[in-house]
Order: structure tokens, then C-alpha cells, then sequence
């Protein structure tokens, strides 16, 4: 107290009636332990103080509420899920940030977070009005794993966000609501989240959120898993908190501020859910690892433990297992489950793939219940998982009960496998229900199902690909019917594009060995044949006579993030035939993917398809994240390119040696953009080669580097030795 009287003396000295006054000397106690409150009271009343001793006394059970809610929070965020049983891996030993970007309403990059701490900050705001800070990435960059980060700071006082209390939602416990249900804003939070505060406690914590609503943090992790049916943007909405209606109207109302207005919202979704965007205030788009973050991840997990310091080798020696690895979720599977078993890790050496990875994980996963899944009693469990998965995607369920799972074929002592998680909490556990321990693995397990099932009509094993085929496809008749009609492309989402893309991986002939202990080999080479055609049918209907566009460097034509989609299914495939007849639509002379979220794994996607394109032509990949691991990904690509564009790339010192060597041995390069990058003098010193030995080289653009006066040295001299440069910027 004495404390408090030196740094608030008007407290106590006559103005202690003052609101502002009575606000200080709460906030204060609200970050002491518990007794503070008691303590503080009585010796206000003993200073003849009542007035303010019982307006603390009823913010004590404010506190004691927050408190509970502080040690839920912190329990909940402790550990990180394994595959081992029994193994638990604390949060605060693991965590590893991301690249976290920022960009404007109207897509213009701001910069990065340079930590979660930042996350609720100012910076990166452009809409003061709007209390939704919207988080997108593609599956496995991070998203529910920062906010699990940034739910443990929190809990441990350690997030500076001025907030007393922080609610924390997973949008599939929406997906477990019935329609006719309906309850009030408090029902959700206390009942259907947090345990309920009684009597008094509850109308004293009701009482200040309603007073002090910039004080309640709402995360949602997954919007984009709402049911397809809800519309975001229909009218209903509801402003008072005791008014009752359908969990997803409430979550409407929150996040539009209708209710409880000036609440702060942090909803996480992958890439191209739709929200609307007077709602944000601020975007923060998830990315992967950058090099030096993968590299202090691999460091954390190979620690002191001899078998997973083989898996960063091998992760190490392998260029493609690294760019699969900036994705944190691949990471972790690769580290979880190669660590369990030598042999699975050899596998990796024959070919690395999405789908291998994943082929990995569910083979450690069956692997730590002693069944392997190609004997029989391991191929029947796995088949199960895999028809429960398909049926969850179908129906767009992905919180599933008991009698989906009895119907699969799965019973209690199948779940020691640990594909399925218990998900109860969802409906406030009234009945037990499970969800797959990550969307992605149920996508891989539905594109299983899809290849497995032999019943499956030709046309429902196609029947999660946006409806982009054409009518000849739709009426061969050797294809059958099914009730399961394709997805219009408005509707397919991220879960069907995985879905998507592990069935051509599955389907692939170099994936032959993974299916052929599984099923007949007629069969296989039907579903084969069934989706060769079906992708060529698209290819030829969607890159037949692209729009083409006259710029400055020529005709150029510009891929969307829909054609490389299509693109890394024919990767997936490892179809030269599908690749040649992509190749065929690129008649241009530059090709443009700026913007395109394209990573260092599309780079490999994008070698596969270009490399039949014989002809020179420019390509400009600015605004991606290819890094130092896609540029070793485009090598096939660069005996053939007289210009490259790649401004804010995350290129280092070590890409620019890839390319120079490349461009040395060709000595076609004209141009070269490398604006916001990382290269130092280091890098400028390769660049320099470039300019002296390539005798057509006449554009280079090198600024917001990191290169000093040295650098600067290496470019000149090299300049003036240049025959034929005529522009540096």
C-alpha cells in the first residue's frame, strides 16, 4: 500500500470518489495473486474508505474468475501434440515463430511481425473501426499453433494487451450446434467453453465485460471449417447478450461488432476463405518458416535425442525435404514420425512427396499400435479411418460421434491408434465426439478412401475437383453416375483441394508401391487411367488459348492461383504427358505469377511443367516466398530464361550463387530484378559475374538489400567492364 501511495498519491489524499482513480487501484490488483483483494479491503475500511473497499470487493470475484481463467488457459496450451503415447513436448520448448506478414486492405505488404507479442498490437492496423484481426495460411503453416502461442502468453501475463479475459473457440464447435439450437452470448462462453461462474461471481464478470468489452479477447481457430451454409452476409444479427439465438448468429453478431462492440476478435482460416473485409482491422498472412527459423526448429527437435538428429540430416541433405519442411506441419511429421522408425525414414530416400510424407505419418501412427497396414488386420483398420474421413468430407462434418464411427467399422479400442482425438468439449459433453487430429490428414485419408474403395463409382472418385470439366468428359459412357456431383469451383475449398492433390499423389505411378500391398492391380490401373484423363480434359479445356497481355517485355500471360492448382495436381501426378500439354498453353514470352503465394515447393511444381517449354521466355515470380530452396527448385528452368523477376522473395546469398552458376553456363540472361530481398556483398559479388560474363545482360534492379560499400565495389567495377548494360536500379 505504501507502494501505492508514493505512485498514486491522489488516491489517498482525499480524491479516492474519483472513477478514474477507483479504475487505477483496480487495474493494479487485477495482476496480484489472489488475497490481494481481501487484503486491500480491509485496510480501506479500516481508512474509513467503504465506498471504494466495496467496489473492490465486488471486483474480487472478477479476479478469482480471471485466475481460473488464466490456469485453464495455461493448461490447455502446455503441451504440444505427439505421436508417441505418453510423450509430451511442452509449448514453451518448441515454439518457433513463423514469417508472419502483414498486408493492407487493398493487398499491399506492410512488413512482418516480429513476434506473437505483436499480434494484437498497432502495427499493421488500417481499419481503427473494424476488431477482427484476420490470420490466413495454407494447411500446416501455423495458424492454430500461434494462437495457441499466444493463448499461453497470456495465460502467464506475458501478452500486453491490456485484456482481463480471453475466450478461446474452435470453429468446429459450431459445426456440432443443431440447427434449432438456441442460446445466449453468456451460454457460449460459460457453458459451452468455460466452467460457469455462480451466483454473484458470474453477475459481477458479466457486469464488467458489458462495461469494459476492449477488455475480452475472442480467438476462433478455423472459420473456414463452418459449414459452406452459413452465409456471413445475411441480415439477421443480434445486439443484446441475453437474447438467444443459433451459435453461428452469435458469432455473426461478435464479429461484426453488433454485439458486444469493441471486443478484440482474432479469427484464423486458410488461404481464400471468404470474410468480409469491413470487418478487419488488421491481416496477418502465415507463410512457413523462413531458412533460419527451420533451422532453429530442427535444432529444438533434434536436442539430445540420437534418432531425430538423423532426421535433421537427412532433412538437411535433402533439397526437396527441405522446401516440404517450411511448412511447420510437414516438419513436425517428418520429425514425429521418422523418428519412430528407421525404415520409414529410408523411405524418404527413394522420392519425397506430399503424399509420402503423409503415407509416413499414418504408417507411425499404425506403427505405435504395433499393426503394420499392409497385413490384413492393419489394411482393414486403415480402410475404416479412411471411410470415416471420406464420410466426414462429404458431409462437411468434421466433429464426428459414435455412431459415425461404429458405421465405419471403428470401435472404442481402435482409438488408441491416434488418428482420432476426443473433441467432447464441442457440445458441452453431452456425448463423446472426436475430430481427426488435423484436417489435412483427413483430406489424405478421404483421397485413401476414394482410391481404396471399390465400390466407388469412376466419376464420385472425382467428385471433390471444381467443376471445370468439360461436357465430352461428363458424357463418355464407360464413366458411371453418382449421387456425389463435383464441386462448382466457387464452392471447393482448401479440405477438398488437399483432398485434391493426395488422390494424384496416391494415383501416381511412382506411388505404385504404396497402393499396390492394398488393392488389385486392375483396379489401380483404371483409377489411373480414369484420372489422367480427367485432369487432360481439364488441361486442354483451361490452358488452351490463355489471355495474353502486351507489356514492355513482350506478349506475357498470367497464371492465376487456380492454373497452378491445376498445375500442382499434374506435379502430383509426375505425368510427363500432363506436363507437356500445360506446357503447350504458355506460348509467351513472359510468364507472370506475381502474387500467387507461389513457395519454394511450387517452384518445383513449376520446373516440372516449364521444362518443356524450349523456347526463351521471362518470368516474373515478385511477391511470392520462394527462398534460397526454390531457386534450387527452378534450375531445369534456367538454361531457357532471358530475364527473372524476383522482387521480395526471401532470396539470400546462397540462391544467388544457384542462379549465377546456372546463367554462367548459358550466358543468355538479359535482366534480372531482385528488389527487397536479403543479399549482402556476398551476394553482389556473384551478381558482378553475371554482369561481366553474360554478354547480353543490360537491366539489373538490386535495391532494399542488404549490400554496403564493398558490394557496391564489386557492381561497379563489373559495370563498367559491361558491354552491353545499359539500366541499373
Amino acid at each position: 500500500m505504501t507502494h501505492l501511495n508514493k505512485k498514486y498519491p491522489s488516491i489517498f489524499t482525499g480524491d479516492l470518489y474519483n472513477q478514474s482513480a477507483l479504475e487505477v487501484v483496480k487495474n493494479i490488483l487485477v495482476s496480484l495473486k489472489e488475497g490481494a483483494f481481501r487484503a486491500t479491503v480491509n485496510i480501506l475500511k479500516n481508512m474509513d474508505q467503504n465506498e471504494l473497499a466495496d467496489s473492490l470487493q465486488r471486483d474480487e470475484g472478477v479476479c478469482q474468475f480471471c485466475e481460473k481463467l488464466q490456469h485453464q488457459l495455461k493448461q490447455q496450451t502446455y503441451f504440444l501434440p505427439t505421436i508417441t503415447q505418453g510423450e509430451k513436448v511442452q509449448l514453451q520448448y518448441m515454439y518457433t515463430d513463423t514469417l508472419m506478414e502483414l498486408l493492407s486492405d487493398k493487398n499491399e505488404r506492410l512488413g512482418y511481425l516480429e513476434g506473437v507479442d505483436q499480434l494484437l498490437s498497432q502495427k499493421g492496423v488500417f481499419n481503427d473501426k473494424a476488431q477482427v484481426t484476420f490470420i490466413t495460411g495454407d494447411a500446416g503453416t501455423g495458424k492454430s499453433i500461434l494462437l495457441q502461442q499466444s493463448q499461453s502468453l497470456w495465460s502467464k501475463g506475458e501478452l500486453d494487451t491490456g485484456a482481463r479475459f480471453l475466450f478461446a473457440f474452435s470453429c468446429r464447435q459450431f459445426s456440432a450446434f443443431q440447427e434449432s439450437d438456441k442460446i445466449s452470448l453468456w451460454d457460449l462462453i460459460f457453458k459451452h467453453n468455460y466452467t460457469c461462474p455462480d451466483g454473484d461471481m458470474r453477475n459481477n464478470v458479466v457486469e464488467c465485460i458489458l462495461k469494459n468489452p476492449e477488455m475480452a479477447i475472442f480467438t476462433f481457430d478455423g472459420y473456414d471449417e463452418i459449414n459452406s451454409n452459413f452465409d456471413q452476409g445475411t441480415d439477421y444479427e443480434i445486439s443484446s447478450t441475453e437474447e438467444t439465438a443459433h451459435p453461428l448468429v452469435l458469432l455473426k453478431s461478435l464479429l461484426s461488432g453488433k454485439l458486444l462492440n469493441g471486443s478484440q476478435k482474432v479469427v484464423t482460416a486458410r488461404t481464400g476463405t471468404e470474410f468480409l473485409s469491413m470487418l478487419v482491422r488488421k491481416r496477418v498472412i502465415l507463410k512457413g518458416f523462413s531458412i533460419d527459423q527451420l533451422q532453429k526448429y530442427t535444432d529444438k527437435y533434434s536436442h539430445g535425442n540420437e534418432d531425430q538428429k538423423l532426421v535433421s540430416v537427412q532433412i538437411n541433405s535433402n533439397h526437396l525435404l527441405q522446401s516440404l519442411c517450411l511448412i511447420p506441419l510437414f516438419c513436425w511429421i517428418v520429425f514425429e514420425s521418422c523418428s519412430q522408425s528407421v525404415e520409414i525414414l529410408k523411405t524418404l530416400d527413394h522420392g519425397v512427396t506430399l503424399t509420402s510424407i503423409f503415407m509416413v505419418l499414418v504408417r507411425a501412427f499404425f506403427s505405435r499400435s504395433n499393426l503394420n497396414i499392409y497385413t490384413e488386420a492393419g489394411s482393414w483398420k486403415l480402410r475404416a479411418f479412411a471411410k470415416l474421413a471420406h464420410l466426414g468430407m462429404e458431409k462437411e462434418k468434421f466433429v464426428l460421434n459414435y455412431d459415425h464411427l461404429y458405421s465405419c467399422g471403428i470401435g472404442e479400442k481402435d482409438l488408441k491408434v491416434g488418428i482420432l482425438i476426443p473433441a467432447s468439449y464441442y457440445d458441452n459433453g453431452k456425448t463423446a465426439t472426436f475430430q481427426f487430429m488435423h484436417l489435412t490428414l483427413q483430406s489424405f485419408l478421404t483421397a485413401l478412401h476414394l482410391v481404396l474403395e471399390e465400390q466407388m463409382s469412376t466419376r464420385g472418385i472425382v467428385q471433390f475437383f471444381p467443376q471445370l470439366q468439360s461436357q465430352h468428359f461428363l458424357h463418355l459412357p464407360w464413366r458411371g453416375g453418382s449421387k456425389s456431383q463435383t464441386k462448382s469451383s466457387s464452392q471447393t475449398n482448401e479440405h477438398h483441394h488437399y483432398t485434391n492433390l493426395f488422390l494424384c499423389g496416391l494415383l501416381s505411378k511412382q506411388n505404385n508401391d504404396l497402393q499396390e500391398p492394398l488393392m488389385s492391380q486392375p483396379l489401380l490401373r483404371k483409377k489411373q487411367e480414369l484420372l489422367i484423363s480427367f485432369l487432360s480434359d481439364n488441361v486442354k479445356l483451361n490452358f488452351r488459348n490463355l489471355p495474353l497481355d502486351k507489356i514492355d517485355d513482350g506478349i506475357a500471360v498470367r497464371l492465376t492461383h487456380d492454373m497452378l492448382r491445376m498445375l500442382r495436381y499434374i506435379f502430383e501426378t509426375r505425368s510427363d504427358k500432363l506436363a507437356k500439354l500445360a506446357a503447350k498453353g504458355f506460348s509467351a514470352q513472359v510468364i507472370k505469377l506475381t502474387y500467387c503465394k507461389v513457395d519454394s515447393v511450387d517452384c518445383g511444381v513449376l520446373a516440372f511443367v516449364l521444362q518443356y517449354q524450349k523456347e526463351f521466355y521471362c518470368i516474373n515470380l515478385d511477391n511470392n516466398n520462394i527462398s534460397d530452396y526454390g531457386i534450387r527448385q527452378l534450375k531445369p528452368l534456367f538454361s531457357n530464361l532471358t530475364t527473372l523477376r524476383l522482387c521480395d522473395n526471401q532470396i539470400r546469398d546462397e540462391g544467388v550463387a544457384i542462379f549465377t552458376n546456372e546463367f554462367l553456363k548459358y550466358k543468355a540472361l538479359k535482366g534480372l530484378t531482385l528488389f527487397t530481398n536479403q543479399i549482402t556483398d556476398i551476394g553482389a559479388k556473384h551478381i558482378a559475374r553475371i554482369i561481366e560474363e553474360c554478354p547480353h545482360f543490360r537491366r539489373l534492379a538490386l535495391g532494399n538489400n542488404r549490400i554496403t560499400g564493398e558490394g557496391g565495389r564489386y557492381l561497379a567495377n563489373a559495370i563498367q567492364r559491361s558491354k552491353a548494360i545499359y539500366y541499373v536500379g
